[in-house]
């Protein structure tokens, strides 16, 4: 995510029509506006309830959170002592919990029947229904990427020995083919599809977006890619991806729509002027691209953007006809989903950690001792 900040500078309303967003003047109540209480802060961001009753994690365990991400729908805690705890994201139920040994430093990448959690060059692989441990394994390479994972493979970039997209078998840790690339692969690829439609996508620093089969590590490599395109410009955030289209944020500028099948370009977002670092998040019909400070709202169809906000990082999720989003202060603003108007604004410390929930319907957040989910 872009660490770049706004500037709260005397002259706000001149740096915000600078950048095209609303003035930020008025927009954060002071601290003690708003008590601290789940309660009040759903009334504040013009919510009714909570999802289930907030789960006090800390109380059960004696640790604290340190991370907190949702993938489709489960919650996935890391806390203190290295242990992952799988939450329903419906009910605020456990599904299981484990000690991974070591903290993870990548994202969980989720399969359809197991989960991978990669601390540096170790990999954890657990069932995703139950968090059984299949397999432990020190891979030979160490990950330039976040992971995709496939039925029975894990995909991800590597450095050591040349740059390459690489392949693990999360059976038995067989470490097998790789596809070369003349630049570093540090942009997280992903897996996306059924059947013959499925494909692994990923791009590479020197531009390149690449599709292949996603062959089990212990096939051979594939003879040829599916499709390859290429962007102006570096490409270094995560690659994001709907039933449409493959979305490339590339430092060249633009925002790209690449047809899933073919690689052909649908549409391209040219209105950010700065080099695009964050990767895009979709929901609905929606794109969300965060860049310098800004957070665009763009039609997934043709690529016509719908509003923007100033101060914003990161799209969290949909509730209703209300857009959700972090901002750079760590607040969280409530903004109408069609013209990006603000609707409220909210500060509080129980927002220590805010995963983006693109399946919407909740807002989730944890202030490290306990996690809150709310509607």
């Amino acid at each position: 995510m872009s660490r770049r900040f706004c500037c709260r500078i005397s002259s706000l309303s001149l740096l915000a029509a600078a950048l095209g967003c609303e003035s930020f003047e008025g927009r954060f109540p002071a601290d003690s506006s708003v008590p601290m209480t789940a309660q009040a802060v759903a009334e504040a961001a013009l919510l009714t309830e909570n999802s289930w009753e907030p789960i006090p994690l800390k109380l059960r365990t004696g640790a604290e959170i340190l991370s907190l991400e949702i993938v489709e729908d489960t919650i996935y805690a890391i806390d203190s002592t290295a242990t992952a705890h799988a939450i329903d994201l419906a009910k605020g139920t456990h599904r299981w919990v484990l000690n991974l040994g070591r903290m993870p430093t990548r994202p969980v990448a989720v399969g359809s029947d197991h989960v991978v959690f990669l601390a540096k060059s170790h990999m954890t692989v657990a069932t995703r229904g139950s968090g059984t441990p299949t397999l432990r394994k020190d891979l030979e390479f160490t990950p330039s990427s976040d992971a995709a994972l496939t039925f029975d493979t894990l995909y991800a970039g590597a450095w050591g020995n040349g740059t390459k997209l690489r392949s693990v078998s999360i059976t038995d840790g067989w470490q097998g083919w790789f596809f070369g690339t003349d630049a570093p692969v540090t942009s997280g690829p992903i897996a996306a599809g059924a059947g013959a439609d499925r494909m692994v996508y990923f791009t590479s620093e020197d531009g390149r977006v690449i599709a292949l089969p996603p062959r089990p590590a212990s096939a051979a490599p594939p003879a040829e890619v599916n499709w390859e395109t290429k962007t102006l410009g570096r490409n270094s955030a995560d690659l994001t991806c709907d039933d449409l289209h493959v979305y490339v944020a590339s430092e060249d500028h633009a925002l790209y729509a690449l047809t899933r099948s073919a690689g052909t370009i649908a549409w391209k977002w040219l209105e950010a002027n700065c080099p695009l670092h964050d990767a895009p998040v979709v929901a609905g019909e929606t794109v969300y691209q965060p860049f310098e400070g800004t957070l665009a709202a763009i039609d997934r169809t043709t690529g016509v953007e719908k509003y923007r906000y100033c101060g914003a990082e990161r799209f969290l999720t949909r509730i209703g006809q209300r857009d959700f989003l972090k901002l750079l202060e760590g607040d969280v603003a409530v903004v109408d989903a069609a013209t990006g108007a603000e609707l409220a604004v909210v500060r509080s410390p129980l927002f220590a950690f805010l995963p983006s929930n693109p399946a919407g319907a909740a807002l989730v957040f944890s202030d490290g001792r306990d996690i809150y989910s709310l509607r």
